[in-house]
């Protein structure tokens, strides 16, 4: 998305000279401490420092979030110099840090001065360039003189030649897959707790797919709940793309626990995930979000589900994008990461009945015409008309 926005500035006529300061090593992490992340951060730190302190040429420094608290120094110095500084945020450190941990005596000094540093510098930004609307209030909540803008994230399959099933094939075939590299397939025993009707064991199961990372803001109760109790219904299948390692033993335990044989593939770019997910015929899309993260962040694997035209299944607080897509444009089931276990059973059944499914494949299709308007283009424009 870098690169879209920076093209989309210079063929635009706002940007003759850019520069994109990125990290020393490529490739994503999950998060966490790993070396390599420390060292992109330490690296990116000292060469945007530095270049804003000792250049003479930027007029306009876009900062992302990522990796964490780069903004508040970059914000900082932008301000001392008279640069025009754009925050673009994708997950909230410092807030994050300060919901899950701020209760820890020994840490909570801390946290509490970055989140005083970070509430200040949001009036600093000309514009806090935000996902969506649950981060749009978190922001004027938090500073109520910052300039935001709210864009989603988008994803390049439109940039990309791949060929998508229509609907009409998109079937829940349950034959074995065939060799993938990097697939791991395990076919589990049929469970206790899983007890399907003999009418319902005949019909084709039902696949739920998780995208991409699975860590501390996502939440697995309400979610695992869910396919448990569509267990019960239906014969379910487990497909997961780009988990990190160290979540795969939740979904080999769901998997055991439901009788679902479980396929895991390892992270791959967008537009062959999304292919993947309609080669697979992926019933529902799952997108998990812990409500205390409420604003602070917006898992962006709807846009995967939406290019796959896969219907969401989504437990987590409103306004997000997920909860747009299932609420606003009908696109899935959304749930509160805190469900009680009613609401868990009469969501169970929307998700085994098939013509639920086939309404909502529908919605899917207006949201990803809404969410597909959104590019580097427009997020370039609005941030040049300002």
């Amino acid at each position: 998305m870098s690169n879209d926005l920076l093209q989309a500035l210079k063929k635009g006529g706002h940007a003759t000279q850019t520069r994109h300061w990125k990290g020393l090593l490529p490739g994503l992490t999950s998060g966490g401490t790993s070396p390599r992340r420390l060292l992109n951060l330490a690296w990116l730190a000292f060469r945007s420092c530095f270049g804003l302190l000792l250049g003479s040429k930027n007029r306009v420094v876009i900062v992302r979030s990522t990796p964490p608290l780069l903004h508040l120094p970059v914000a900082t110095i932008c301000r001392w110099r008279g640069i025009r500084c754009v925050f673009w945020l994708m997950d909230y450190h410092p807030v994050i840090e300060q919901r899950m941990w701020g209760h820890k005596a020994w840490l909570s000094p801390f946290l509490r001065w970055l989140d005083r540093w970070d509430r200040r510098e949001l009036s600093s930004f000309s514009d806090v360039v935000v996902l969506d609307q649950a981060m749009a209030v978190l922001v004027t909540t938090r500073n109520p003189s910052a300039n935001v803008i709210i864009h989603p994230t988008w994803g390049n399959l439109r940039h990309e030649s791949v060929n998508l099933k229509p609907e009409a094939e998109n079937l829940n075939a349950d034959s074995t897959p065939p060799k993938v590299s990097g697939l791991k397939f395990h076919p589990s025993p049929p469970s206790s707790s899983a007890s399907p009707s003999s009418d319902s064991d005949s019909s084709p199961a039902i696949t739920f797919a998780y995208l991409g990372n699975f860590g501390q803001g996502h939440g697995w109760a309400t979610l695992s709940a869910c396919i448990r109790e569509t267990s019960r219904l239906r014969r379910v299948r487990l497909l997961c793309i780009g988990v990190p390692a160290a979540a795969e033993p939740a979904f080999a335990a769901l998997a055991l626990e439901t009788g679902a044989n479980l396929e895991l593939h390892p992270r791959m770019d967008f537009a062959p995930a999304a292919a993947l997910l309609q080669e697979r015929s992926a019933s529902w899309g799952c997108v998990a979000m812990k409500a205390e993260l409420a604003g602070c962040l917006s898992p962006s694997k709807f846009s995967g589900y939406l290019a796959a035209g896969v219907p969401l299944l989504y437990a987590g607080p409103p306004q997000t994008n997920a909860w747009q897509v299932c609420v606003k444009f009908g696109g899935g089931v959304a749930l509160d990461d805190s469900a009680k276990p009613e609401e868990i059973t009469n969501a169970a059944k929307r998700l085994a009945e098939e013509s639920i499914r086939l309404n909502a494949v529908a919605g899917v299709s207006r949201a990803r015409e809404h969410f597909d308007s959104f590019n580097g283009t427009t997020l370039a424009q609005l941030l040049t008309q300002r």
